[in-house]
């Protein structure tokens, strides 16, 4: 699926990232692949509370810690369906 690279965007999953590492919830098997870009990224936190990040190095890769920022904004964006989905069935079974 597309994903835009909105910065916006690539910072609800940055921060969903954030936040399971800060709970101890981050669960990634130990991939030395995923280690390695992690190590390789920087972020600039903007006024706004956005968040932005790049590479140490151009030379360096991140493909891993950005195809899983890209999936936590799946998530989020598939938790959102469903909760609405959920508030419409509640509705509709309510009626």
């Amino acid at each position: 699926m597309d994903q835009p690279q909105y910065v916006y965007v690539k910072s609800e999953g940055f921060r969903r990232i954030e936040d399971q590492v800060k709970r101890g919830k981050l669960y990634y098997c130990h991939a030395e692949p995923f280690l390695y870009c992690v190590g390789n990224v920087w972020g600039i936190e903007k006024t706004d509370g956005m968040m932005m990040y790049d590479k140490y190095d151009p030379n360096l890769r991140i493909d891993v810690f950005d195809a899983a920022v890209f999936a936590c904004c799946r998530m989020l964006e598939d938790m959102e369906k469903i909760g609405k989905a959920e508030a419409a069935a509640e509705m509709l079974a309510g009626e």
